[in-house]
């Protein structure tokens, strides 16, 4: 889900526990490899076929039919894993191996699969060669010395193979940092020695992007979404104003709209003109009310910061924090968060846009940001940021 996503995908690192719980079971793989134990002793005396388990793919655990009810859940999660585990690019591509493996064919048996591996052909690049070439029929036979594999039974394998990597093309975003040097799923197990985080992070990965990117990017052409979705917190450490504006960014914040659709209210028009129907952009910028309360606070700061004076706020930096044409510094991102926030709550309330209101809990934000920076030993940076925005609160003598 989205809530479980990396910041800059537009998530908040919130812990799925059934992937967690899944990653876990998946690091026993690691264990079997690594572990000299009694344990693995006994498991491979049962199962002899788990000593080259590294040289089939996902279904080839499987398809042992073990037994042990503990084993069956590790194997199954370890196949989901590699179902999602999939090769980035043509380098760990040709690390795929050629049997078991869901994506070339998954009607395998271990016959057809021993008469190849049996003389060292168990990965894609044991039948290609460096140009990304199939190995021609005769080539191949004359490399492995294989004549018991038929001409018919070599290009069906050649095909199942082409057809695999053409759909991963279709997909492939260009090089990677961490280039697998072994089938992927196995290498992203074994590359550390311990924990799960390299594990959990694929298992819970969406390339899905977010669905407000869709209907934000028809409003605003080139957003830069990285730097969008960590804009809450680079403003602030106030959870309260993170959340507002997760849910402005992801557009999920209630109005009227879809109150009014699941019927907890009589109407959907605007809670403050009543004349449109409430939106997200007629609410927090669209409103005749709304952008009047706007133009107003904008001209008592144009007044009173003099570095404000030929400042235009526009809807982009407004309602998402950053543009292209203007780079807020971090004080003035906060206020307009503050603003946004103060608007919408004024709507949940019921009360009337006051800028006299406003500004005292602005004052009081400004009275709490010294407050912490002066814990951290940080009042000079503070003094720095906020210094040009003293006039702008009730009080006449701020200092710092």
């Amino acid at each position: 889900t989205t809530m479980c996503q990396p910041y800059v995908n537009g998530g908040l690192r919130m812990i799925n526990v059934q992937k967690f719980i899944s990653s876990l079971k998946i690091t026993w793989m690691r264990k079997i490899f690594n572990s000299e134990s009694s344990w693995k002793k006994l498991l491979v005396l049962e199962y002899p076929q788990m000593a080259t388990c590294y040289k089939f793919g996902s279904l080839f655990l499987t398809s042992l039919r073990i037994q042990n009810p503990f084993w069956r859940e590790v194997f199954s999660e370890f196949k989901a894993f590699c179902q999602v585990c999939v090769p980035r690019n043509m380098e760990e591509f040709r690390h795929e191996p050629l049997f078991f493996n869901h994506n070339v064919k998954s009607d395998d048996d271990n016959n057809t699969a021993d008469r190849w591996v049996g003389n060292g052909v168990w990965k894609i690049d044991d039948i290609f060669d460096g140009n990304g070439c199939a190995l021609t029929y005769g080539t191949f036979c004359e490399l492995f010395d294989r004549n018991d594999i038929t001409f018919v039974e070599y290009y069906g394998r050649v095909a199942a193979v082409r057809a695999y990597r053409a759909r991963l093309e279709a997909v492939w975003s260009g090089e990677c940092a961490d280039v697998a040097t072994q089938y992927r799923p196995y290498y992203q197990i074994l590359k550390r020695t311990k924990g799960t985080d390299g594990i959990y992070n694929i298992l819970v990965r969406n390339t899905s992007p977010a669905i407000c990117m869709r209907v934000w990017n028809d409003v605003f052409p080139g957003l830069e979404w990285e730097k969008v979705f960590l804009v809450p917190r680079s403003i602030t450490k106030d959870t309260k104003l993170r959340w507002f504006q997760f849910r402005l960014t992801h557009r999920i914040l209630t109005t009227n709209v879809f109150a009014h659709r699941i019927g907890l209210t009589d109407t959907s028009l605007c809670s403050f003109c009543s004349l449109e129907r409430e939106t997200i952009e007629h609410l927090l910028w669209n409103c005749n009310v709304v952008k009047k309360f706007i133009e107003e606070f904008c001209k008592k700061m144009k007044d009173k910061c003099d570095h404000l004076r030929d400042f235009i706020l526009d809807k982009q930096l407004f309602l998402l924090g950053i543009t292209k044409t203007y780079r807020a510094d971090k004080p003035l991102q906060l206020i307009i968060l503050m603003l946004k926030q103060f608007i919408y709550r004024c709507k949940c309330t019921g009360k009337e846009l006051n800028q006299k209101v406003f500004l005292w809990e602005l004052e009081n934000r400004y009275y709490a940001e010294r407050y912490m920076y002066a814990v951290k030993d940080m009042k000079n940076m503070f003094k720095l940021l906020w210094s040009p925005y003293y006039h702008l609160f009730s009080s006449v003598n701020i200092q710092c």
